[in-house]
């Protein structure tokens, strides 16, 4: 009997240390998880499947700014700034469905203070019940530094707006003195010829003052419609038509051959067909003197659908893209960030004008023109406008 008794006795000894023991190592387990989530640099948090908060970390509380009996009772998304809840959900339903996410969003403080954080998720399995865990990195410094680098690249944008400025006024201030000049020679010349009774000469001087107040006038044109974009007044036009017309009245009586490439269902545009017969004459104009021996200038058009970003942001939709390609000298490659300049031209008698008027109206009519020029191959100028299928407004007639 006495031996039974201590039988038990030493089990339930043994027993009793074997709880101890288990009993200890818990609260040592648990003491090491609160002091290592007190000391991980960031905020941290754990919530459950129903976003109630769980556990975190002394950082959490000082960033945020909200006691322990106010934390649990908010959901996740009412510590975020209302513009950045979006991004901040979805990583939400992206860490319990795939497992982790991560997210850059602003931190709404009690105080209402914005802090930029880096926000990642994962999911773990406690108890069977799927839980959110994760860390917060504030990232304030990084902005600091983005929006500085914004701040001088904008700077710098601003200094090259100004230089281009010095640069149009400079080239506007040049070209009307020259014309200027010839208007007030030519009319001192035939004051003169008119006291000599030289009625042949006469005629000559006034032909050349007329000519000198046409370029002003040409160029007064050029500077308004690079400046307003000559306000266009919009309506639904043959693409087609218009294309043709400019195109070859631009080339007529030249030795350069065009081939045109154009569908039959090609869609009409909404545009002022007096500023694109502009943008077309010059570009077709720039290729014959590309090509003083002849050549063959290309003219292909194309119906477009643009479905995704690649081309810009906002250029999704339906475009017209017309394709002008010349096999003449090119354009030097350090040239071709400059060729959309006012007043740069690379031709000697060039106000450097029709580009520039070029990129403005396309730009205006909601569109956008690029260039290539390899070396040795020629330039190709591709032009996109948006396209429309509603009824043309006039067809042109051959």
């Amino acid at each position: 009997m006495n031996l039974r008794r201590k039988t038990i006795f030493r089990k339930a000894t043994g027993s009793g240390r074997s709880f101890r023991k288990s009993e200890e190592k818990l609260r040592w387990e648990k003491k090491f998880t609160d002091k290592f989530i007190s000391s991980l640099p960031g905020v941290f948090y754990l919530y459950d499947d129903q976003l109630k908060l769980r556990r975190w970390n002394r950082n959490f509380e000082i960033v945020i700014g909200y006691s322990p009996e106010e934390l649990v009772k908010m959901q996740p998304l009412e510590l975020i700034v209302p513009e950045d809840r979006d991004i901040v959900e979805e990583g939400i339903r992206e860490t319990f469905a795939r497992g982790r996410s991560m997210v850059e969003a602003r931190i709404l403080t009690k105080s209402g203070a914005m802090i930029p954080y880096i926000l990642t998720g994962g999911r773990v399995e406690l108890d069977r019940i799927p839980h959110l865990v994760g860390m917060g990195v504030d990232i304030t410094e990084r902005v600091r530094g983005e929006e500085g680098r914004l701040k001088l690249e904008r700077r710098a944008q601003h200094t090259r707006r100004l230089e281009n400025l010095g640069v149009l006024v400079g080239g506007i201030a040049h070209d009307f003195n020259n014309l200027l000049s010839a208007v007030t020679g030519n009319i001192s010349l035939a004051r003169i010829l008119l006291e000599q009774n030289d009625t042949a000469g006469l005629s000559r001087s006034l032909e050349e003052t007329d000519r000198a107040a046409m370029r002003a006038t040409k160029l007064a044109s050029q500077l308004l419609t690079y400046a307003r974009g000559g306000a266009p007044v919009l309506k639904i036009i043959d693409s087609r038509g218009l294309i043709e017309e400019s195109v070859k009245f631009a080339l007529n009586g030249s030795n350069v051959r065009v081939e045109f490439e154009i569908p039959d269902d090609l869609l009409p545009i909404r545009a002022d067909d007096g500023q694109l017969n502009q943008v077309f004459s010059n570009l077709a104009l720039n290729a014959r003197q590309a090509m003083p021996e002849g050549g063959t200038f290309q003219v292909i058009c194309e119906n477009i659908l643009i479905e995704d970003e690649a081309a810009g942001p906002g250029r999704r939709g339906r475009y017209l893209r017309v394709t002008l390609r010349d096999k003449g000298c090119g354009i030097p490659p350090k040239l071709i960030p400059r060729i959309f300049e006012p007043f740069f031209s690379t031709k000697d008698n060039g106000y450097g004008l029709g580009l520039a008027n070029c990129h403005s109206i396309i730009k205006r009519h909601g569109g956008w023109i690029e260039v290539e020029s390899p070396p040795g191959q020629g330039t190709t100028f591709t032009i996109h406008l948006p396209a429309t299928e509603d009824e043309i407004s006039e067809r042109r007639i051959p």
